[in-house]
């Protein structure tokens, strides 16, 4: 009986708590994370665009390597009448499928002559993979991105610039530790880190207390996945850099909370003058680039009451939030 106890003391007791609080937890936390990124994400049609749809623009394709080895692809835009100042790269936001349904931002960043590159993360779009492995892998695919453009003849003596929306926002700020030297960045709905964003996501679905029970696990598999870049931040990358940063996000915002990404730099940065903030009013999230029009009728073709406007869609870029980020940019030059 003695045996049997100190067994079961030593050896089933030991294991059981292994099992209950390390293993099984952490299969969840991989369970969860494939849901999420193991798969590959393309541009829905009705939001394709082409430079056919800009007739001033002109595209060159350029591939390069992911951090994995991966081929990403990546669009030089440019014109014929363009006298370039600086080059903007852009980051897309996750689950967008790439780069392609936000030409609009090409056409307008041309026409103000600036060269703008822009390209498909890791999964998405044209590149190549079948995962996206998590948050932090656009941050390592935005760091390909730039040493890219820092080889190409026609933009490597420019200064860059970058744009990213939503996961992109992230990107630009996160990225800065890699490229202190980066001119300016905005931004736009974007959040501070990888574990923000989950945080943000589980206490909607599930609560704070299990988001809270859960998350410590999320940061083992993170880092098991990415080693130490898992703690890549926005706010690491801020302090890595003098560059300028466009902080921008609207109140309304039902993806992102703004206390994981704008409310939380205000604090920090409010009296810094390297640092401008936007606080918008019914933009949402996921169109907050559009203007009124644009943005309101794909809301409602996402809701199935009215059809896709293609023309609307296409010169559905809100100019006058651009012509302040791009006045923004022409101040950091």
């Amino acid at each position: 009986m003695k045996k049997k106890t100190r067994i079961i003391l030593y050896v089933v007791l030991p294991l059981t708590l292994i099992l209950m609080f390390f293993v099984i937890p952490m299969i969840v936390a991989k369970v969860v994370n494939d849901m999420l990124f193991k798969k590959r994400s393309e541009v829905k049609e009705v939001f394709k665009l082409s430079v056919e749809d800009y007739p001033n623009l002109k595209c060159e394709d350029y591939i390069f390597k992911s951090n994995n080895d991966i081929d990403l692809h990546g669009y030089l835009y440019s014109s014929d009448t363009l006298t370039p100042k600086g080059v903007v790269i852009y980051s897309h936001g996750y689950n967008a499928g790439g780069s392609n349904s936000t030409m609009m931002f090409a056409d307008y960043f041309v026409s103000n002559d600036y060269y703008y590159f822009s390209y498909d993360a890791t999964a998405n779009g044209a590149s190549g993979g079948n995962n996206q492995k998590g948050l932090v892998q656009g941050v390592l695919d935005l760091d390909k991105a730039i040493s890219c453009v820092k080889t190409i003849d026609k933009t490597k003596e420019y200064p860059i610039m970058l744009l990213g929306h939503s996961w992109g926002g992230y990107n630009v700020g996160a990225v800065l530790k890699y490229h202190p030297d980066v001119k300016a960045i905005c931004s736009l709905s974007g959040f501070n880190s990888a574990l923000d964003l989950m945080a943000s996501s589980a206490k909607k679905k599930v609560g704070s207390f299990l988001t809270n029970a859960t998350l410590p696990y999320l940061k083992l598999y993170e880092n098991w996945v990415f080693g130490s870049n898992y703690k890549l931040n926005a706010i690491d990358g801020f302090n890595s850099s003098n560059c300028n940063c466009l902080i921008i996000h609207s109140s309304d915002d039902k993806v992102i909370d703004m206390d994981y990404g704008y409310s939380k730099y205000y604090k920090i940065y409010k009296d810094n003058s390297r640092f401008s903030f936007i606080k918008l009013e019914n933009k949402g999230h996921g169109y907050v680039f559009l203007n009124d029009s644009a943005r309101v009728m794909v809301e409602e073709y996402e809701k199935g009451d009215k059809p896709f406007n293609k023309d609307l869609y296409i010169n559905g870029l809100d100019t006058d939030l651009f012509d302040k980020i791009m006045l923004f940019f022409n101040n950091s030059l």
